[in-house]
């Protein structure tokens, strides 16, 4: 019995690893400076800071959905939006 918990652990860490994998690499790329071969050259919160900064940027995440125009060309009803 307890050889079948250790090896479920042990499974359950390793998909966990695999899973999480492609987040913790895009993180670590997004911080990149210029990337010329194996290894990165240096580390920047340019693009972060250039992001948080755009007016469009903080208005596209902190601002509520517009509400929908009933038109000739409106979209078919969402049924979050009404």
């Amino acid at each position: 019995m307890k050889e079948h918990k250790l090896l479920r652990v042990f499974w359950e860490i390793l998909l966990g690893a695999f899973l999480l994998m492609p987040l913790i690499v895009t993180l670590i790329y997004s911080f990149v400076k210029r990337w010329t071969g194996v290894l990165p050259e240096g580390l920047t919160l340019q693009y972060y800071l250039a992001a948080v900064t755009n007016q469009s940027f903080l208005l596209g995440i902190f601002s509520p959905p517009s509400p929908r125009r009933k038109g000739r060309h409106s979209a078919p009803s969402c049924p979050f939006y009404g």
